[in-house]
């Protein structure tokens, strides 16, 4: 990757607010995050007053999402700037060592940085033409009783407008530390698809050990970098939803677009994020641990010494394909360059495919990998929280 893709990277985190590289930079960026995040929600859910709205027009949920808006916003941007100050940009976009990728992957990583945007502003997009419906009608019939208690247009629009602001800033920092993470795993599925490149063409244990450790290392580094933000955004989100769920329950007024909108864009832009995470980090694992299975047919056919008229082709094209399909086999498509018998090579295979079966690859958060099981139990938990507060809820009216 050449500079100017990290200089476009460094202009994107300044436009968003999180450039701190410089003094300066950094005092404007803890600025506009305090000024967002605490300032702004304070003004409005202390001196807001819609006291001549009829039921129709009240705002039940307005603090619940301010203030949550505002926590997801705060865990993501003190782990950015935590993990940026310590490491640097580079390091943090795992550039340290791009030159020893090849440039297929160096190019490929390329388009997945270009594409991470695009998916930004994809979620972004719809979420803030919705919220802004929502805000121009809210801010129609509530009024700011500061700092002379009364009633003043021109601060209820600049209220409006800072209110409209806040939101995309806390939405935008979230989610950008989301995007930021799946860009990190999707260049890691790429090197998985480089390494069994290797394996196809070489039978040297020493070198498909050396890159699998590399391979390990990356995932462990980005494990340990982003796993602080990822346990609390997901104890946020648990805790958001059923939160949201038990207000919902319990409220009496009747509920419509316009009372509980913004509470559906803050729900839709919460699990957008949860969903780019989980789907990346379960996405590689899965890759990675299928890589067992690779070496050891790998094992098998250098062993036995097929012909190749016996392997099968076109699982590896789907692979190499860039198909999404988590369910396709990662099988060697052509026989390895040699075919050494001996019995030392034959006990390197093996205690290579002893080490792949007994370590535990992919992204883990405190030792706890995310894989299938993990995704199942996320959602038995959920489902269970949820049913339980329902049923609390609904027999007790």
């Amino acid at each position: 990757m050449s500079g100017d893709e990290i200089q476009r990277f460094r202009a994107v985190l300044f436009f968003l607010g999180l450039d701190q590289s410089t003094t300066g930079r950094a005092v404007c960026s803890w600025t506009l995050f305090v000024f967002f995040t605490a300032v702004v929600p304070a003004v409005e859910t202390l001196w807001s007053s819609c006291e001549t709205c009829d039921e129709e027009r009240r705002h039940p949920f307005h603090r619940l999402v301010e203030y949550g808006q505002s926590a997801f916003a705060a865990v993501a941007f003190l782990c950015l700037s935590t993990i940026i100050q310590k490491f640097g940009l580079r390091k943090v976009l795992l550039l340290d060592r791009i030159d020893e990728y090849s440039v297929e992957v160096r190019r490929s990583y390329e388009v997945e940085l270009n594409n991470s945007f695009k998916l930004l502003l994809w979620i972004l997009l719809p979420c803030f033409v919705v919220e802004l419906t929502h805000k121009i009608w809210l801010f129609r019939y509530i009024y700011f009783e500061f700092p002379f208690h009364m009633r003043d247009p021109l601060f209820d629009i600049f209220m409006c407008a800072g209110n409209v602001l806040a939101w995309l800033y806390k939405s935008t920092v979230f989610l950008f530390v989301c995007v930021l993470f799946r860009l990190l795993c999707s260049l890691q599925l790429l090197r998985l698809r480089e390494y069994i490149k290797l394996v196809e063409g070489t039978t040297d244990v020493l070198v498909i050990l050396q890159e699998h450790l590399r391979i390990r290392e990356q995932l462990s580094i980005i494990s340990h970098r982003f796993r602080v933000f990822l346990v609390l955004s997901i104890f946020l989100i648990t805790f958001s939803q059923l939160y949201s769920l038990l207000v919902i329950s319990d409220s009496q007024d009747t509920l419509h677009f316009m009372s509980a909108g913004d509470l559906l864009v803050c729900s839709a832009v919460q699990l957008s994020g949860f969903v780019i995470c989980v789907y990346g980090a379960v996405k590689i694992t899965h890759r990675a641990q299928e890589l067992n299975s690779v070496v050891t047919q790998w094992h098998a056919v250098v062993t036995c010494n097929y012909k190749p008229s016996m392997y099968s082709a076109e699982p590896a094209q789907t692979l190499q394909g860039g198909s999404s399909d988590l369910e396709a086999p990662l099988i060697p498509s052509k026989r390895p360059a040699q075919n050494p018998m001996s019995i030392e090579e034959f006990y390197k295979r093996e205690s290579l495919v002893n080490y792949l079966q007994h370590s535990k690859s992919g992204i883990s958060l405190f030792g706890y990998t995310l894989d299938r099981g993990f995704l199942y139990a996320v959602f038995g938990i959920e489902l269970t929280l949820t049913t339980f507060i329902l049923g609390e809820t609904l027999l007790h009216e």
